[in-house]
């Protein structure tokens, strides 16, 4: 079943799916959206929309796949945004025959890398950092498959 009562993606070529609906957001993690892997894996967009933060504030944005019951781990990692920063657009690809090396699970992905595993389930969680004491960032995260 497509994720949303969307097609499924082997049925229509451009599907989208949001792992997180454009919105405000705090930090935490969004509900796990159930995505079937598809020719070869996802593209991922993430759009920061107008952001009124203050200079100290930074939203890290991660999309996490489960591997195994429970197990989510980080594929991608986005660059840190900054509260000041305006909006802007960033694109992550993951891919099934992606080069990989071996990692511990507990050790964060770094901005701006990606780990090229692929799971069913996948959900996006956010780190802020709220230097002015009221920060929420707005912004959405879609899927595409490859």
């Amino acid at each position: 079943m497509a994720p949303h009562g969307g097609p499924h993606p082997r049925h229509a070529a451009a599907s989208r799916w949001a792992l997180l609906a454009s919105g405000l957001h705090d930090a935490g993690q969004s509900e796990a959206v159930h995505l079937h892997v598809v020719n070869n894996g996802f593209m991922f967009i993430l759009d920061h929309t107008v952001d009124e933060q203050a200079v100290g504030d930074t939203c890290d944005v991660y999309v996490q796949t489960e591997l195994g019951a429970g197990n989510w781990t980080d594929v991608v990692h986005f660059a840190q945004h900054l509260g000041n920063q305006g909006a802007e657009r960033r694109q992550a690809k993951v891919v099934a025959g992606g080069a990989m090396i071996e990692f511990d699970n507990a050790t964060p992905l770094v901005a701006g890398a990606v780990r090229h595993a692929l799971g069913d389930r996948w959900r996006v969680n956010t780190v802020i950092t709220d230097a002015s004491g009221n920060a929420a960032f707005t912004f959405s995260v879609t899927a595409i498959p490859v």
